[in-house]
């Protein structure tokens, strides 16, 4: 019978949990005393944990996406290229400098708010990266099942075969209901491999756009200090009298910002043309 096989001479505790000898441990069982539970039991870890990787999926996806926080970046400089209220009194116009009305406190703040961002970016990136190894591990048990539920298949054939002689109803019985339950745990167990296979593409696809959000933030973070420097320079000179423009120092500062912005997005749109995948909502 299934007794027949050759024995595993490495280590008994790995072996033990080897497809195969997970299969021929089964199979001996279900030809002592034929109950259906004993083969309708198998892969049920792997689907369960499986549902626990793949549970809290729907929640991750709330997470705040690149192009919010860009955007929002983007509305607090926005008054920064809105031109400066004129004097109150006639006489100041002709002294009116075209500098921007971001001071040097308004940059700051949005430099802890990308610092905040960040720190929330690093956060969730590292909750993403737990959850994919969650995942992975749990890919594996349910290809484990799916590869013991195919090793049974010719143990049980081999069974039968022997009992034929003797117990002819035994065997055939015992062959028929073995291959529909069977039939019926890898009909469960490929389903569940393939929502999570959808869940790891999806969890791939956020680990990658969060990947892009960290840059994004990095890069307007570090425009911002420049941004800052550069303000800081502009009103030394402006309490220095000197004829250098501080106008044209402040348009530098946000041309830097822009620019990073710029690039922060374009990486952005790159990612969007690779994002084709269904909703993780769907699943």
């Amino acid at each position: 019978m299934v007794d027949g096989e050759p024995s595993n001479s490495r280590n008994p505790i790995a072996a033990a949990t080897e497809p195969k000898t997970i299969a021929r441990n089964i199979v001996r069982r279900w030809v002592r005393d034929t109950a259906d539970v004993i083969l309708s039991q198998i892969g049920e870890d792997a689907i369960r944990a499986s549902c626990d990787a793949t549970a809290h999926l729907p929640a991750l996806v709330e997470g705040r996406s690149a192009p919010t926080i860009i955007a929002d970046v983007e509305r607090s400089i926005a008054t920064w290229d809105a031109p400066p209220p004129p004097p109150r009194f006639q006489w100041l116009r002709g002294r009116q400098h075209s500098a921007a009305r971001a001071s040097t406190k308004d940059i700051d703040t949005l430099v802890m708010r990308l610092d905040a961002e960040r720190d929330e970016s690093t956060r969730r990136m590292i909750l993403l990266t737990s959850t994919r190894n969650r995942l992975a591990k749990s890919a594996d048990g349910l290809e484990q099942a799916l590869t013991t539920l195919e090793l049974m298949r010719p143990m049980i054939e081999s069974a039968a075969r022997e009992l034929r002689v003797e117990q002819p109803e035994r065997a055939a019985a015992m062959q028929d209901r073995g291959s529909a339950i069977l039939l019926e745990r890898e009909q469960a167990l490929l389903t569940q491999q393939a929502i999570h296979q959808q869940a790891t593409m999806t969890l791939d696809l956020l680990i990658a756009n969060q990947s892009v959000l960290d840059k994004a933030i990095v890069q307007a973070r570090t425009a911002t200090l420049s941004a800052l420097q550069v303000a800081m320079a502009a009103r030394q000179v402006m309490s220095d009298q000197t004829q250098t423009d501080p106008g044209l120092a402040a348009e530098r500062a946000r041309d830097k910002l822009r620019t990073a912005l710029a690039e922060a997005r374009q990486a952005m749109e790159t990612m969007a043309l690779r994002d084709n995948s269904p909703s993780p909502l769907d699943l």
